[in-house]
């Protein structure tokens, strides 16, 4: 190749006997780099089968539809989240997103059942799969046809449809949001006064970790939810001090927001305040 590239530098330098061909090597070397890596970005591609599958780029494109199924690794937790943005660049409409648990393999996936799938349709769209399983799961990006191999070796990814005998090129960005949960801490059942304050406190759990995030925390007055303060996560709690600010019976609600963690509410009981 090195050697092809030489003779065509040389003749085209042929006038300054070669001098130049050197530098003209190096120019058409780095410009076959870069065409070659826009050609084919590391990653964008999933494989052929589950053993040789890496794991999926969160929040990168991924491209392909050059073979019958793609496959990529995920690692989730269970009550996890996949949102994926997905576009099927061409008819017929014969896509199926598939989530399999770990314990699924290239042996025994005729016999396994998807946690969780949908059929995709040709277009941009946005899905979701959740998964039910702690650990490196499977998703498989299924173009199914009367004529793919799949249907035979691959009971789990027939399709009903029957017009769907090409290979369809895609392309999908998936991110994921962990299964987030928030509990009140406790609050006295009254106060004696409207500039009495009342210590907030939510405790933000997943199984995936500690969440990081923001709290909202809001006094709940009739319709209107009034906004009392707004806090960070520190280890999985988020605190507050705020006056109690009106006399009756109210209860107070926490809002916990934080990228990569699904939105998460709690309502405390009601707390009465009396004049004074």
């Amino acid at each position: 190749m090195f050697y092809m590239l030489e003779l065509i530098a040389c003749r085209w330098a042929v006038m300054s006997r070669c001098r130049h061909a050197g530098k003209l090597i190096a120019a058409i070397a780095i410009a076959c780099g870069v065409l070659a890596s826009i050609a084919a970005p590391a990653g964008a591609t999933g494989a052929s089968t589950i053993a040789t599958a890496s794991e999926l780029p969160l929040g990168s494109l991924v491209v392909g539809g050059g073979q019958p199924i793609d496959f990529y690794h995920v690692a989730l937790s269970a009550g996890d989240q996949i949102d994926i943005n997905y576009d099927m660049l061409s008819e017929p409409n014969c896509g199926y997103l598939y989530l399999f648990n770990p314990t699924v393999t290239d042996f025994n996936l005729a016999q396994a059942k998807a946690v969780s799938g949908v059929n995709v349709k040709p277009g941009p769209q946005s899905v979701t799969l959740t998964s039910s399983f702690n650990g490196l799961g499977t998703l498989a990006v299924a173009i199914d046809g009367p004529s793919s191999y799949q249907l035979h070796g691959y009971p789990p990814l027939q399709t009903p449809l029957l017009n769907c005998p090409v290979v369809t090129p895609f392309s999908l960005t998936a991110t994921v949001e962990h299964l987030t949960q928030a509990s009140f801490g406790s609050l006295p059942s009254h106060l004696s006064s409207p500039r009495r304050r009342l210590r907030l406190q939510a405790r933000i759990q997943s199984p995936a970790g500690t969440p990081i995030g923001i709290c909202l925390f809001e006094r709940l007055e009739g319709s209107l939810p009034v906004r009392v303060a707004r806090t960070s996560t520190r280890n999985g709690v988020c605190t507050a001090s705020a006056r109690a600010g009106r006399t009756g019976s109210s209860a107070y609600r926490v809002t916990f927001t934080g990228i990569g963690w699904k939105t998460a509410q709690a309502t405390s009981h009601t707390v009465d305040v009396r004049g004074g």
